[in-house]
């Protein structure tokens, strides 16, 4: 539905170009200006001072590419506007000759919607058109900047060319306002980019120019998101409290809007944050509500991600004492995998199947039952497996490896003496990328490779004296490692109860 705001005293007019077009009305709703505040949206029109002006896109509504300031009223721009905004071109072609410098700009929106090439000439002739005030010369240059981080242009640009382009936009942007707006897609393509720094500087300049409420609230949505991406384990409590504030204080701005889509990623990231200060019910309930916004306004992929994060949630929740939730997760994952198909998202597929695997291995059930989540627990591995190669992937496949072996090592009493020197092999594999740059997560690992060889060591009664001693030389070095790698208390606590074991295991082993 189109939103078209104008003073009453111009709706006849504005009521008879509309039903000149058959069942035009349908798709258009006039709205006195005087009593309703304009909507920031790209399917939202003004009409002021006989003229039809546009309001740049808050909220997401179509390309954020920017037209001229105004237009003068008129039958034909008017309808030719109206049928660009609903992306009928050949509509448009009705009202607006091609060489309209107006029709070559919905070409171009109409070519980033359906991701069709655009032409660099379309570019320069709408260039020449225009009255070469500095508005238009910021706008061709963000325009520039838009087609080519979001569309399919005739010359490849690199992303430090593109870059440019934006802080080119930035340096000349008019007002605080389109500050703002060309501000948050260059934060987009720094954040896709991890140049996360550079994104929080974008973000921090275009707040200081003190841009509309809903201009700033689109940028604190963007910060948090920035500031998510920072989080991981071991948890940064100050960062966590600062998204924590950022989130609430936002979600209460978008929920007074009644913006649904903002309110449902802001409620899947409050779920997040409270799953991991350990609040699980007042995560699901964040979860939940953010699915129910998502699948109301039929947002698929947005769907696939909070029904990730909700089984991430219920694992964790399950982890910790409360092992009902197993099967929950499980749901919530299988409901994921109807949105993220192996040859459609091949990568998120694979993430599924790897967390599946973790599952499978850890939920309770009756004996005779575990041995088939054991093998359904392999089978998703070796998926995940298919995907995340040592070549491609590293980072993802040493985690892989590391949560594979876990995975063995948790298999049934029968299986386990089969499956720990496979575990022990996959730990091997993973330390080989999880090296000192990565003291974290190769301290975890180590642990790991530790705990299943004091497993190994408790039925192996084939191993001679030297073998035993070479193992323990190796055991002891590990775990003297992981001092070395973290100052985490849990992470080297363990590590130092492995070395008392040692100590007390090398006097039981020189006595033999």
């Amino acid at each position: 539905m189109l939103s078209i705001f104008a003073k009453k005293d111009t709706f006849h007019t504005l009521e008879q170009f509309i039903q000149s077009e058959n069942r035009l009305e349908e798709l258009i709703q006039l709205l006195d200006i005087e009593q309703h505040k304009p909507t920031p949206s790209g399917l939202s029109l003004v009409i002021e001072n006989n003229a039809i002006q546009f309001l740049l896109d808050w909220e997401n509504r179509l390309p954020p590419y920017i037209l001229p300031k105004s237009i003068p009223l008129d039958k034909n721009n008017f309808l030719g506007i109206i049928f660009g905004k609903l992306n009928n071109l050949e509509k448009v072609a009705e009202y607006l000759s091609n060489e309209n410098p107006l029709y070559q700009e919905f070409f171009i929106t109409f070519a980033l919607q359906q991701e069709t090439m655009i032409l660099q000439n379309t570019f320069d002739a709408i260039s020449q058109n225009t009255q070469n005030e500095a508005f238009d010369t910021y706008r061709y240059i963000h325009n520039q900047a838009i087609c080519t981080h979001y569309g399919v242009v005739e010359k490849i640009t690199d992303f430090e060319t593109l870059c440019q382009l934006y802080e080119e936009a930035i340096q000349i942007a008019p007002d605080a306002e389109h500050l703002a707006f060309i501000s948050r897609h260059y934060t987009m393509l720094l954040l896709d980019a991890q140049y996360l720094e550079k994104a929080e500087q974008i973000i921090g300049q275009s707040l200081k120019a003190k841009p509309s409420e809903r201009a700033e609230f689109a940028l604190k949505s963007l910060l948090i998101q920035l500031l998510m991406s920072q989080v991981y384990v071991p948890y940064d409590w100050k960062l966590i409290e600062q998204i924590k504030g950022l989130v609430w204080e936002t979600l209460q701005y978008f929920e007074a809007q009644n913006n649904q889509w903002e309110m449902a990623l802001l409620l899947i990231d409050a779920s997040e944050i409270a799953n991991i200060k350990q609040h699980y019910t007042e995560s699901l309930g964040y979860i939940n509500k953010a699915i129910a916004i998502l699948e109301e306004e039929n947002l698929t992929e947005f769907i696939g991600n909070a029904q990730i994060r909700k089984a991430t949630l219920l694992y964790t929740w399950a982890q910790n004492g409360n092992p009902q939730f197993y099967r929950g997760a499980l749901s919530a994952y299988q409901e994921a995998l109807k949105i993220y198909k192996k040859e459609e998202n091949p990568e998120m597929y694979a993430e599924i199947q790897q967390q599946l695997g973790i599952i499978y291995s850890e939920i309770p059930d009756e004996p005779q039952k575990q041995q088939m989540w054991a093998a359904m627990s392999v089978k998703a591995f070796h998926e995940a497996l298919g995907f995340f190669t040592k070549m491609t992937y590293p980072y993802e496949y040493a985690m892989l490896c590391n949560n594979y072996a876990n995975a063995l090592t948790k298999f049934p009493t029968g299986l386990k003496m089969d499956n720990y020197p496979k575990a022990i092999e996959l730990y091997e594999e993973a330390l080989q990328i999880r090296n000192e740059d990565l003291p974290f997560e190769r301290a975890i690992t180590l642990l790991n490779y530790l705990e299943a060889q004091w497993f190994m060591a408790q039925d192996d009664e084939q191993t001679t004296l030297e073998q035993k001693l070479k193992t323990w030389e190796d055991m002891q070095q590990k775990a003297k490692e992981v001092l070395t790698l973290v100052e985490d208390a849990t992470l080297r606590n363990e590590a130092n109860l492995h070395l008392e074991k040692l100590e007390n295991l090398k006097t039981v082993l020189l006595t033999e």
